[in-house]
């Protein structure tokens, strides 16, 4: 797969290329290639920053879901006045709505995920630089 990386943090960024041998070093560049240590930190910040959008999606889908569940809880008890029946017919309408929202979100994570791959594999590509 191309490039492979070992990263310290920015001032010990260290590629090198499977194939060749070849590595990049600090910011210089390496026989004919145009990535530099700067772009490879650039490109990897936002791969980090995209993994943490898809952890914090994944955080809110979590709340969705204990939210669901207690509209589930809701649903299941007794109620025996037009009131309470009414009550449970609002939520069961606002548990359909907040069903659709997780959808969304469900569909916004695996995006979120794929980008975040994109990004980090786009890192030692200097065709696919991001």
């Amino acid at each position: 797969m191309g490039a492979g990386f070992r990263s310290v943090g920015v001032q010990e960024l260290a590629l090198t290329d499977e194939r060749s041998g070849v590595g990049i070093r600090d910011g210089g560049t390496g026989m004919g290639s145009d990535v530099t240590a700067a772009d490879m930190a650039a490109c990897m910040s936002r791969g980090y920053e995209a993994q943490q959008l898809a952890a914090r999606v994944d955080l809110c889908l979590g709340r969705v879901e204990k939210v669901l569940g207690g509209f589930r809880e809701i649903q299941l008890l007794d109620w025996q006045s037009p009131a309470g029946q009414a009550y449970r017919n609002s939520v069961a309408l606002q548990e359909a709505a907040l069903g659709r929202t997780r959808v969304r979100l469900e569909d916004a994570l695996s995006s979120v995920r794929r980008h975040a791959q994109a990004v980090g594999a786009s890192a030692g590509n200097p065709a696919g630089r991001y």
